[in-house]
């Protein structure tokens, strides 16, 4: 009976994992750039580049970069995963006007855990939580995108789009939990990775970034009337991958080029 159901456990895992399709980069087909337009007989007219409602990621497995659907995967959380459940906090969690809806993103720091949370045009939190779960801090309402390491700093990406506003921030949590905004981006940040030289490449709704080791920011490439980007961004050998509708961006950081490539495999 035990087997039974030990088997029956994990035939959802397993199916899950066999409907990730990973396809090598290099069964990928390049492309002319995108131009978000099409020539109709009397006006041009916009291509949004929308209709199957995929979003190619990319990923390192094995030393070597592959492509998938994003829909294909469930994401739960983003970052270090919780040794708690977070809803056994649940009468701190109220008590503290913490909203816990839409995307999770956690990291793990001295003494406890920062816990972000992100449901778009309806708000998120950024709050920190002790590592013997008695106490909660609430650090500020926020749209958390993600909390990484740079440069011996805990950050975030903070921001939202909704309608005509978009707007974000990159910010450091400072050991006293104080929050320090060290760059302000003119649209929503969601991805970032960081270079060789600790430089920081952050993705934003319709531009590339690179924030330098001193902290100043200049634009890389502006995705103007490219397809819908996610907040997939990936850097391989010394060229950064950003997941979009339809195919993939890949920015040589060298030689200041981009490139567009299309999935044609089945």
């Amino acid at each position: 009976m035990k087997l039974l159901i030990t088997i029956l456990f994990l035939l959802p895992i397993f199916g899950i994992c066999q409907d990730v399709k990973y396809i090598p980069f290099g069964k990928l087909s390049k492309d002319s750039l995108p131009n978000g337009k099409v020539l109709s007989t009397s006006e041009e007219t916009f291509l949004p580049y929308q209709g199957d409602g995929i979003w190619w990621n990319t990923i390192i497995k094995n030393d070597s970069l592959f492509v998938y659907d994003s829909n294909d995967i469930d994401v739960e959380y983003y970052g270090d995963s919780l040794d708690f459940d977070l809803y056994s906090i649940n009468e701190l969690i109220r008590k503290n006007r913490i909203r816990t809806m839409g995307n999770h993103h956690y990291k793990k720091v001295k003494n406890g855990w920062l816990i972000g949370t992100n449901k778009g045009e309806w708000g998120g939190t950024l709050f920190w939580v002790s590592e013997d779960k008695n106490q909660i801090k609430k650090l500020g309402d926020a749209n958390v995108n993600k909390i990484f390491d740079w440069r011996d700093r805990t950050v975030l990406l903070e921001g939202v789009s909704h309608g005509s506003i978009s707007e974000g921030y990159l910010i450091e949590v400072k050991n006293d939990l104080t929050l320090d905004t060290l760059i302000v981006f003119p649209e929503s940040p969601y991805g970032a990775c960081i270079a060789s030289n600790e430089s920081l490449l952050v993705l934003t709704d319709y531009q590339l970034f690179k924030v330098d080791a001193k902290g100043e920011m200049s634009c890389l490439y502006i995705f103007d009337d490219w397809p819908t980007s996610y907040r997939d961004i990936t850097l391989f050998n010394h060229q950064i991958y950003i997941g979009m509708q339809h195919g993939i961006a890949r920015y040589d950081i060298i030689n200041d080029e981009i490139e567009w490539f299309r999935i044609t495999t089945e």
